[in-house]
């Protein structure tokens, strides 16, 4: 009888599913949000963007001195993969009404692609469960987007206008598709002017053409930020006649933040949604918070 409870034991451990490991709450977080009378919470009036600052509203218990940290969230395709740090943030008190307005400075990013959204949390966030932190994902842009294809596998169409999606874009920027010779040069492929005006997290469209007469190689293809020649993204294309279609790689799209922290303010809905309300709360909600501080 033992050992048949044993043996069902062990194929219900093998049968069911291992549960999520969830990582502990920052101890900012925690401090923040413990006694905090309306709730905790972060709030930023704007969309982000690398080398620039945004203003950010802090909410929680009073007189707690907590740093506000912008993390860039790396994703592979719709997975988050890592939150990496961007700067040491800034530090700051909240008022005896229990809330701070603080600018954040973001510095330029090193080498990564944006996947067209940071998160604005407190320092000490680890991993990539944002379940017990305070804060909220922000619409983020950078000098290399990430590329999501343009609807064909390696094989490509001659002749023929290709849509290049992208993401994490600072609108304004002009990009360039280009192709390497045998030589080693590059020519432009682009069709169009080649500006973005998307926001980071919606997708961008270039729309380039391989020419015709080019050889069934593979060819090296790069996405050129016009506005800084050092950042670029290279692939590989074979020209064909008529290319394999393939489906664009998902884009990223962030889980909630705080839902399993006790005492978060939570506004709901899409990150994108929660921005445009609270870039017109913050502004009127200061001047209250200043009268009661």
């Amino acid at each position: 009888m033992r050992r048949a409870l044993l043996a069902a034991v062990g194929v219900a451990a093998l049968v069911l599913p291992s549960l999520p490991a969830f990582a502990d709450a920052p101890p900012q977080a925690t401090a923040l949000c413990a006694d905090a009378p309306r709730g905790c919470a972060i709030r930023v009036a704007d969309r982000a963007r690398e080398g620039a600052t945004v203003s950010v509203t802090v909410q929680g218990r009073p007189q707690t001195r907590v740093r506000v940290v912008a993390y860039q969230a790396i994703a592979d395709g719709a997975e988050l993969r890592e939150l990496v740090p961007l700067g040491d943030g800034v530090e700051l008190l909240t008022s005896y009404a229990g809330v701070a307005n603080v600018d954040l400075t973001i510095p330029a990013v090193a080498g990564q692609r944006s996947s067209g959204w940071a998160l604005i949390s407190v320092e000490g966030v680890t991993g990539t469960d944002v379940s017990r932190t305070v804060g909220t994902f922000v619409p983020f842009g950078a000098r290399i987007p990430t590329v999501l294809g343009d609807g064909y596998g390696d094989a490509k169409p001659v002749g023929e206008l290709l849509d290049l999606h992208v993401v994490g874009t600072i609108a304004g920027t002009r990009y360039a598709v280009e192709i390497q010779d045998d030589d080693g040069r590059w020519s432009d492929l682009t069709a169009g002017d080649g500006y973005v005006q998307s926001a980071p997290d919606e997708a961008a469209t270039i729309t380039y053409a391989l020419p015709r007469g080019l050889t069934a190689t593979p060819k090296k293809l790069r996405l050129r930020n016009i506005s800084d020649s050092a950042t670029e993204t290279v692939w590989l294309a074979v020209p064909s006649a008529d290319g394999e279609p393939a489906a664009r790689d998902a884009r990223f799209v962030p889980p909630p933040v705080g839902d399993a922290l006790d005492g978060t303010a939570t506004s709901g809905g899409h990150p994108t949604e929660a921005v445009q309300r609270v870039a017109t709360g913050i502004a009127v909600g200061s001047v209250a918070f200043v009268g009661i501080a």
